[in-house]
């Protein structure tokens, strides 16, 4: 053994490192050489590498020069794409998410208009409104991101294997959606209700 070398991810990075020796003076029908640069761009030194190669042997083809940031690009092409059709679907269902939620709360305002407009002629102050419609938008939204934060857990079992560098139970992942969707839902929920606190006790109880 002359020698020992860290891990390296060269089949993909969701994949752990495989054991793997080197043999010297192995023929093979394809090889690859790896230059590092010390200073300046790797660019800069391809005209340089390629010239050395030449002056080896100028018959030997050397095919797909890259830079090792490149590479590392071009192997994340496909999870990029899929990341991004991911995020997309997210976008829009958080965009459902408060549009559904600002209906049913403006919609359940509407309803209450006589009930609210009592309220608010036996003394209740613009905060007493507010409270009273947030709370009543947001206990569903609540109640579903219970049951969306199981279910997350639950499928991350299955795309454990499509992770990098991240737990399937990164908390800091999971507080962070959790945190958009009901900063999201308040804002849903806050334009009804401060409507509501304009209601018209007397044209609200006329009305009725």
């Amino acid at each position: 053994i002359i020698g020992v070398v860290a891990d390296t991810l060269d089949i993909a990075l969701e994949k752990a490192p495989e054991p793997q020796f080197f043999i010297e003076g192995y023929s093979a029908r394809e090889a690859f050489l790896v230059v590092r640069t010390v200073t300046g761009a790797p660019e800069s030194l391809q005209k340089t590498v390629l010239n050395e190669i030449a002056a080896v042997d100028k018959d030997l083809p050397v095919l797909n020069v890259k830079t090792m940031e490149r590479m590392v690009s071009d192997s994340l092409d496909s999870r990029r794409f899929q990341m991004a059709v991911l995020a997309a679907f997210a976008i829009s269902a958080l965009v459902l998410t408060a549009v559904g939620v600002f209906s049913a709360v403006a919609r359940s305002v509407a309803r209450r208009t006589p009930e609210i407009g009592i309220r608010i002629a036996l003394g209740a102050q613009w905060g007493n409104i507010i409270r009273l419609v947030i709370g009543d938008g947001m206990k569903p939204v609540l109640l579903g991101l219970l049951g969306g934060l199981i279910g997350a857990l639950a499928v991350t079992r299955v795309l454990v294997h499509q992770l990098f560098g991240i737990s399937s139970v990164d908390s800091v992942t999971y507080l962070s959606v959790a945190l958009i969707l009901v900063f999201v839902a308040l804002l849903a929920c806050w334009l009804p209700a401060r409507r509501a606190t304009k209601i018209d006790p007397t044209e609200a109880l006329r009305n009725e």
